[in-house]
This record gives C-alpha cells, structure tokens and sequence, in this order.
C-alpha cells in the first residue's frame, strides 16, 4: 500500500515485488503455523509470532523508513545513501520497525490470556524480535549489495528477518 502512496519506496531493482520474495518472508511463520497445528507444541507459538513479528517490523521500515526527510545510512552508523539502498536505515524507519514489531506482539497478545505482568514482559520480548528480524534483514542486504542479485538478495534477506525474529522470539519467551 505505501509503495503505491510513494514512489521514493520502489525496490532498488525497479520492478514490483515478486511471488518468490513474498513467499519467502511468509515461509518461516507459516512453516511454523503448519507444526503449531500438527504438534500443538506450546514452544512453537512464539516462534510464530516472532517471525511474524519480523516480517512486520521489516516491511514498516522499509516502507515507511522510505519516506522519512532525512537520508538513510548503511547500518544506520554507515555513510548516508538513497532511500531504498539495501542495508540503508533512518530514524523514522527504525521507530516504524519496532511500531510494526509491536503491532504484532499487541494482536499476538490480546488473543492470549497471559497474566498481566507476563503480558508486558511477552510483548517487550516480542518486540525484540521483531526488531532483531528487521536488523537481520538490513544486514543481509548491506552484506549483499554488492555480491547478490536484487531479487536473490531480497528473497535470503525476507527468509533471515523471519528466521531470526522466530528464534529470538522462541529463545526470549523460553528464558522466561
């Protein structure tokens, strides 16, 4: 929907996102969905959500981080490069991360009867992995920027913001 709205958040590659790219950042959750339902193993509901937590936190700030006024820089810390340079952060995409992270682990958590204070703790610790997804995300395209394809690249980076915002969602919520 923000792609539409604003052209400055095109993929670098110029072309609409493709099948490939959007199954790949839906395959991890729904892999884990699908085992949720076979298994009912407790453990894989905040992997699930962690993943979700991911994919979300990546595409708010992607989308949103590309419309922000202030130009983005690699890893955030890097030289200052265009909107929509693979590895590229702004500030206003980073708070679009963890807003969209928190959009999940609100949803995730107001279906769930958790006790108050495990509540709070669950949603930080959800957030945390959505954040540590879309991180997981802009690092594979800065590494890649310059030794992958755009669509490769695309596709390995969706699948490592939802890998590591299952696994940092299911390591977070199994400590507590």
């Amino acid at each position: 929907l923000w792609s539409k709205v604003e052209a400055r958040s095109k993929p670098e590659h110029g072309e609409p996102r493709t099948v490939s790219e959007a199954v790949a950042k839906a395959a991890v959750g729904t892999a884990i969905l699908l085992g949720f339902g076979l298994t009912e193993q407790w453990w894989l509901y905040p992997a699930f959500v962690g993943a979700l937590a991911g994919a979300n936190a990546d595409t708010w700030g992607t989308e949103l981080g590309s419309m922000s006024r202030s130009r983005p820089r690699i890893l955030g810390i890097g030289p200052s490069v265009n909107a929509g340079t693979p590895g590229a952060m702004s500030p206003l995409g980073i708070v679009a991360s963890v807003l969209g992270a928190a959009a999940v682990a609100f949803a995730a958590l107001a279906s769930a009867s958790v006790a108050s204070r495990a509540w709070i703790l669950m949603g930080v610790a959800f957030v945390i992995a959505g954040l540590a997804g879309a991180l997981a995300d802009t690092f594979v395209g800065a590494l890649g920027r310059h030794r992958l394809a755009p669509r490769p690249r695309h596709i390995i980076a969706n699948l490592a913001a939802t890998s590591v915002g299952a696994l940092v969602g299911l390591l977070l919520i199994g400590a507590m």
